[in-house]
């Protein structure tokens, strides 16, 4: 009776990433100013995050500690000034531990 109950129980949801990322704009015009916003579930083990902006010339990168639950739901990062090129973000979520819980990726393009 067990395994028939289990059979016909609904699918679990599937959990929500721990991070979604949005980029703006995303193309520009060099030199162009880039809002990154960062939508994160609070969770007591998120305790740093890293973004990154990478092109082939050029990389910049800001890390920032959290406090777990306590930490802004949105945080937003602003790279000024940022010269043409393929660009990719990337964020990183890390526990105490700097084991990573999560990442997300985007892409831009400044002309």
């Amino acid at each position: 009776m067990l395994v028939a109950a289990l059979a016909f129980a609904p699918a679990p949801l599937e959990a929500r990433p721990p991070l979604e990322i949005h980029v703006s704009p995303r193309f520009a015009v060099a030199p162009a100013d880039l809002l990154i916003s960062i939508s994160i579930v609070p969770d007591e083990q998120n305790r740093k995050m890293t973004v990154s902006l990478a092109s082939h010339t050029f990389l910049r990168e800001s890390t920032v500690d959290l406090e777990g639950n306590a930490a802004p739901r949105i945080s937003d990062f602003r790279f000024r000034s940022l010269p043409s090129g393929e660009y990719e973000v990337l964020v990183e979520l890390f526990d105490g531990a700097q084991r990573s819980r999560g990442w997300a990726r985007g892409k831009v393009s400044i002309e």
